[in-house]
């Protein structure tokens, strides 16, 4: 790559390396094909890295897929790759920020890394050189997907996001309108007698609600693993008092049926208390340790994933889609957006085409499981969810935010 740069910086070249040794050269980096070389990764003349006896693994053959990306990511271009997937790379970067792309990655990768480390590592630099929604940062990622090695054409950049969710338990139905910007996440619902606003950060420890209702407006912070701190306090204070009350009261029962003096109507009705009581004990003492068992659980922070380690252990995203894509449509005739089907119970709709995640929605629903960024649920969606288990669909998505958003993302009496 280094080489074709400086060649056509001083001389002019034609993307040929090798020509004046051999005729039509050993790699031609525009057009790897017409040299048996391959331009897709994983399709076409892809040769597996795991069969040796083949080039060493398609040490040379596969290099293909590198020069075909470099040369889409300097010249642009548009067509539809091995795997027949059409693709187009409108911004093309030129000469002088590819040298510089390079030059920045080189340091990040290891002897070992692979088309998905490089790919991944170019990315990373791009953004940091020129913003993630730079149309030079597009184009690098427009380029892998262009030669396969992204599974799925980069997300939309929009100034923001503006969608109703929609859940349903049984027959009823719940509204509430979700604002994404940024990093900053705001849900507004509303009901008859109040209005409800709960917005976070996604890395945040916290969430803010704010409350308007008959008695005014009032806000509260807690942590978004409030489960854990609510568990905790009921092992701690809550159900502890709750066994004393019990005893207490267990014990007086005792002491009027130990008393000569209780006639036998009150009896009955002790012994029938004296029953219930030690019952109850006993089913305290059942919710208790499992109360404590998840309290410890949740009290376990989730270990996190690279999404690339995730899709290492299932096999690929390729595999994953042959497995249980069922289905493919335009929602709102705009996003692609594609039907998984793991069970009869587990089945969603997600498109790649909207940069949000299943925990953008989880963590400001009230009492909704909360689910870190990096979590493995969040990569199997393979995009964000715009209907989830029949139970949660979006609709009418928008690109864009309210121009209140900032006051939407405050304490204020602000919810539209």
């Amino acid at each position: 790559m280094f080489s074709i740069l400086i060649e056509h910086k001083t001389l002019g070249g034609n993307w040929l390396v090798g020509e004046e040794i051999r005729t039509g050269g050993y790699r031609n980096l525009a057009t790897p094909a017409a040299l048996g070389d391959a331009d897709t990764y994983g399709a076409g003349g892809w040769t597996s890295p795991d069969d040796l006896t083949n080039d060493q693994g398609g040490i040379h053959t596969n290099s293909g897929v590198g020069n075909r990306w470099f040369y889409l990511l300097i010249k642009g271009g548009k067509g539809q790759n091995a795997l027949r997937k059409n693709y187009e790379v409108k911004t093309p970067i030129g000469y002088d920020r590819a040298a510089q792309l390079l030059m920045r990655t080189l340091p990040r990768l290891t002897p070992n890394a692979s088309y998905e480390d490089f790919c991944r590592e170019t990315i990373a630099t791009a953004e940091q050189l020129f913003g993630d929604c730079n149309e030079y940062t597009l184009a690098v990622k427009h380029a892998w997907y262009a030669v396969g090695v992204l599974a799925d054409p980069p997300p939309l950049c929009k100034p923001g996001w503006t969608m109703e969710v929609v859940l349903k338990a049984d027959s009823q139905k719940t509204r509430y309108m979700l604002y994404v910007k940024g990093d900053s996440i705001v849900c507004v619902y509303k009901d008859p007698e109040s209005i409800m606003k709960i917005f976070t950060r996604r890395n945040s420890a916290y969430t803010t609600s704010v409350v308007q209702d008959a008695d005014g407006v009032n806000s509260a912070t807690l942590p978004k693993d409030y489960m854990n701190r609510y568990l905790a306090t009921m092992n701690s204070e809550l159900i502890p008092a709750q066994e004393m009350l019990m005893a207490e009261q267990l014990e007086q029962v005792r002491a009027g049926l130990a008393n000569p003096a209780t006639n036998a109507e009150d009896r009955a009705q002790m012994k029938q208390t004296e029953t219930m009581l030690v019952k109850g004990q006993q089913q305290m003492k059942e919710a208790k340790a499992q109360m404590k068992a998840d309290e410890q659980e949740l009290a376990q922070p989730a270990k996190p994933i690279s999404e690339a380690a995730f899709w290492q252990k299932q096999g690929g995203k390729r595999k994953f889609d042959k497995d249980y894509l069922k289905q493919t449509t335009m929602y709102q005739g705009k996003y692609l957006t594609r039907k998984y089907v793991l069970s009869a119970a587990m089945t969603w709709w997600s498109t790649p085409d909207i940069p949000l995640r299943l925990s953008d929605i989880t963590q400001i629903i009230p009492l909704a499981s909360f689910v870190a960024q990096n979590s493995g649920i969040n990569y199997l969606m393979r995009g964000f969810p715009v209907n989830y288990l029949d139970m949660m669909q979006m609709q009418n998505i928008r690109e864009d935010v309210p121009n209140s958003f900032d006051k939407l993302f405050s304490t204020a009496a602000v919810f539209q």
